[in-house]
């Protein structure tokens, strides 16, 4: 399968953040360099005290570091479900890619830090996001997996977002608010998801001598594929 490479318009996005003159969040860069081996992304990374976001440049998926903790975090962002499929019933597709974090701390205190992780999804249509679920567990200790609450905008007032995970949900992104890691698996039902496979139109017109020349390329793709974790380790 041919990888697939978009290409965005960031500018309206800077002008916005300039004007609301937004506080700059450190990025934390992963040490070593970010391996992709056996359908995974492997990060690491060393915080400080600052909090940052840790993300690939190929990834889909931001991991938000609170401030105030010192440490080691690593672990892996998985995309290949095989591992995962018998806590995915036959009516439920996948429709993210399933991030695994371990947090060393150096420090003492008692209070738990509240790391946030941002997943693109593959749904399309907003009617379709009342479905999702996401399931928590850790399948290295052979234990059971198990929803988590979600939090809708309507509830926000009535929430109790002291407990250890929820989720949220939007038409691009699911949010992952938790205050301990293992694995957390986002679905759907599969009435959802559409069709297995979704066509993916590129077309291009280059000069050649005194002529034009129209090139049009499809490709048919998993509706995966619109997340950029699932194109860079070509999972198809």
């Amino acid at each position: 399968m041919q990888k697939v490479h978009f290409q965005h318009n960031f500018s309206a996005l800077f002008v916005l953040v300039a004007f609301v003159k937004s506080p700059v969040t450190p990025s934390l860069s992963s040490l070593p360099a970010t391996m992709v081996k056996d359908n995974k992304f492997y990060l690491m990374t060393s915080t400080d005290g600052r909090g940052g976001v840790l993300q690939d440049p190929a990834s889909d998926v931001r991991l938000i570091i609170p401030q105030g903790f010192y440490g080691t975090l690593k672990g892996y962002i998985e995309t290949d479900p095989i591992e995962y499929l018998q806590y995915i019933s036959d009516n439920e597709c996948l429709i993210a890619p399933i991030p695994d974090f371990t947090f060393f701390r150096k420090d003492t205190l008692v209070h738990k830090p509240r790391f946030k992780i941002i997943m693109k999804h593959s749904l399309r249509n907003e009617s379709d996001l009342e479905y999702i679920r996401v399931q928590h567990g850790d399948i290295h200790k052979e234990k059971g997996f198990h929803c988590i609450p979600r939090k809708h905008p309507h509830e926000s007032e009535k929430f109790d977002d002291s407990i250890d995970a929820y989720c949220e949900a939007d038409r691009e992104y699911i949010t992952i608010t938790t205050s301990h890691f293992s694995q957390f698996i986002c679905t759907t039902c599969k009435k959802t998801c559409g069709d297995d496979l979704q066509a993916f139109v590129y077309g291009s017109i280059k000069d050649v001598g005194n002529d034009k020349i129209a090139e049009v390329k499809v490709f048919l793709c998993s509706p995966l594929y619109r997340i950029m974790d699932f194109k860079e380790v070509n999972i198809i």
